[in-house]
C-alpha cells in the first residue's frame, strides 16, 4: 500500500478529482447561458439554485478527497508536514462552506437587492 501512496498515480488522483469537479461546475454554470439564461441573473432562479447546489457538492467532494488522502498517509512518515497542510486546507474549506451557507440562509433569494 505504501507503494501506491508514493506512486505518481496517488498524486494524479489528488489533482484530477478537484479539476474534474471544476470542469463539471464550469459546464453546469455556463451551459444555461447558451439557453438564453444566466446562472447569476435574477430571472433564472432554478438554474441559479442548481449552480449553488453544484458548488456545495463540489466543496463536499473535494473535502472527501482530502480526507481520503489524509487517511492514506496517516501512518507514513511526513518530514515535509504535508498531512498538516491537507488538514489546514480541509478546515478552511469547511469554514468557507459554513460561512457561505450562513450568508445564504440570511438572504437566500437576493431580497436585499
Amino acid at each position: 500500500m505504501s507503494k501506491f501512496k508514493a506512486s505518481p498515480l496517488f498524486g494524479y488522483i489528488l489533482v484530477a478529482v478537484p479539476f474534474t469537479l471544476y470542469i463539471i461546475y464550469f459546464f453546469a454554470s455556463i451551459w444555461p447561458k447558451y439557453k438564453g439564461c444566466s446562472v447569476l441573473s435574477r430571472k433564472c432562479r432554478d438554474e441559479r439554485e442548481l449552480s449553488w447546489i453544484v458548488i456545495f457538492a463540489i466543496g463536499i467532494l473535494v473535502a472527501m478527497v482530502l480526507m481520503w488522502a489524509l487517511w492514506k498517509v496517516r501512518n507514513e512518515p511526513d518530514p515535509l508536514r504535508i498531512a498538516e497542510e491537507i488538514r489546514t486546507i480541509t478546515c478552511i474549506l469547511f469554514c468557507v462552506i459554513l460561512i457561505w451557507q450562513f450568508v445564504n440562509f440570511l438572504d437566500p433569494g437576493d431580497i436585499q437587492s
